[in-house]
């Protein structure tokens, strides 16, 4: 549970700043921004490979009596991947950044921010995986409080609001990773390893494809409603899609606590209660979008001024596509455990391509409210993609993929989702219906507490000390 609140920490800067920025911003600036946000996710990818993430995970449980050397390792490898691109696009920020429709000194601020980024996740990532949150929590809160503050004074006094914010942003997280930096290497004196460079490279670079899309699929919305509709409209729709954040903050805690247990399990062929472990969070987790969408117009109200009212028929879809992706990312981590990457990375692409000409198609013709709606169709694609590839992966390994998922849960809550989901958003304009709704879902964890609290603890405490299989571990 602290790893829950730990991650929600990460990305509470970003949810508590939005009504802030929201208001001391015009909807044109607070766009600007907001693409700007779009492209350090997209950027990371190409800078980076996103080594930080999955990969980083694997890694750390395939060498894990050698996590000092394999982490520094991988620091190194994100300094020289992004110093490689820095020497590249640096001279060039003045074409770049109205390329990318974002200031020279943005991109400047992104390639920079290239370095920052990496330090904290692999250092978090560490802690989660040792079970020590602690610290962590510290960190990640200290970070969040600064955020919030320094930005807001910047928006409140700077004239170029925009430039500022991303300027804040990059310079209270570099001053909080230095340190990071150091007590991750220390005692390293190489953070060169050729063997652990290798592996990650051969790992990683096929899942470019895969994390690159991915990432589209999250923020080619807001990059081409801004192309399409412009920047004002990329802003309202990015002020709902902050909404949606607060559940994806949740999922990705959760998804982060879990696939420790998971590669556990899948690693001794242990598979005893994992079916019900998955179907239970996906349920807790359908439950939880459910929420967001009774309460989406008290949400807008409290994330922005009265100009983006209308914005609140976008929350279902948006809310949909969050739920479908905590699905396919339950089945995307035994696809990677049993390295179905290529796999992964052709769904991926798939979808992302979809969402793009559905995007091209639909937002010319019905505006920005479109995007909702292709982006939650493209996650369902990318879902049935993904549970294809955990077929496939699973037989491989002669395994069965239905000791892990229970399909026949999952299809009804899907189904049912769709129906509360779409059904709720004709209740809006009755408020007592939605808010007894609302008690409802409430009474109902109250009443369950117990059961919820003994469901959590039994992939969060997770004891280490089961490890009895050998470890790989460079020559």
């Amino acid at each position: 549970m602290w790893f829950v609140v730990c991650s929600a920490l990460q990305k509470a800067a970003l949810i508590l700043t939005t009504p802030i920025y929201a208001r001391l911003l015009t909807q044109t600036q607070f766009g600007e921004y907001k693409v700007f946000q779009s492209w350090v996710e997209v950027t990371l990818i190409l800078t980076t490979l996103d080594i930080f993430y999955s990969g980083y995970n694997v890694g750390l449980e395939k060498y894990r009596e050698d996590r000092k050397m394999y982490t520094s390792a991988m620091h190194g490898l994100s300094i020289a991947l992004t110093s490689f691109w820095c020497l590249i696009g640096m001279p060039f920020a003045e074409y770049m950044g109205p390329l990318m429709r974002i200031s020279p000194t943005q991109f400047r601020l992104l390639l920079v921010y290239m370095y920052v980024f990496p330090i904290y996740q692999f250092w978090s990532s560490r802690k989660k995986y040792e079970y020590q949150y602690k610290m962590l929590v510290v960190v990640t809160g200290m970070t969040t409080l600064l955020s919030i503050a320094f930005g807001t004074v910047a928006a409140i006094i700077s004239e170029n609001k925009s430039d500022w914010l991303i300027f804040v942003r990059v310079a209270v997280e570099g001053v909080i990773a230095i340190p990071l930096l150091v007590t991750s290497v220390r005692g390293i004196k190489s953070l060169y390893n050729k063997f652990y460079w290798k592996n990650a490279l051969k790992f990683n670079i096929p899942l470019m494809p895969h994390y690159l899309s991915a990432m589209i699929l999250n923020h080619s919305d807001v990059l081409m409603i801004d192309i399409i509709c412009g920047k004002a409209y990329a802003g309202m729709y990015s002020l709902v899609y902050s909404i949606a954040i607060v559940i994806t903050v949740v999922q990705n805690a959760v998804s982060s606590a879990i696939v420790p247990w998971m590669y556990k399990k899948l690693r001794t062929q242990d598979f005893k209660g994992m079916r019900k472990i998955t179907t239970g969070v996906i349920g807790a987790m359908a439950l939880l979008n459910i929420s967001l969408i009774l309460l989406a117009p008290e949400a807008v109200a409290v994330m922005g001024p009265p100009e983006y009212a209308e914005a609140v028929y976008i929350v279902p879809p948006i809310a949909f596509g969050v739920f479908l992706t905590m699905i396919y990312t339950l089945f995307s981590h035994v696809e990677f455990f049993y390295h179905n990457n290529r796999f992964a990375a052709t769904a991926s692409f798939i979808a992302a391509l979809s969402n793009i000409v559905l995007n091209y198609i639909f937002l010319g013709k019905f505006g920005y409210m479109a995007a909702g709606y292709t982006t939650f169709i493209s996650y369902f694609l990318l879902m049935i993609l993904h549970w294809r590839g955990l077929i496939r992966c699973t037989r491989k390994n002669d395994a069965s993929w239905r000791d892990v998922f229970d399909a026949k849960n999952i299809s009804l809550m899907i189904g049912g989702f769709a129906v509360c989901a779409f059904a709720i958003m004709e209740t809006y304009r009755f408020n007592l219906l939605r808010y007894g709704l609302m008690l409802s879902i409430l009474a109902l964890i109250v009443v369950n507490r117990k059961r919820i609290s003994l469901f959590v603890n039994q992939f969060t405490h997770t004891d280490e000390r089961t490890d009895e299989t050998s470890t790989v571990r460079p020559k």
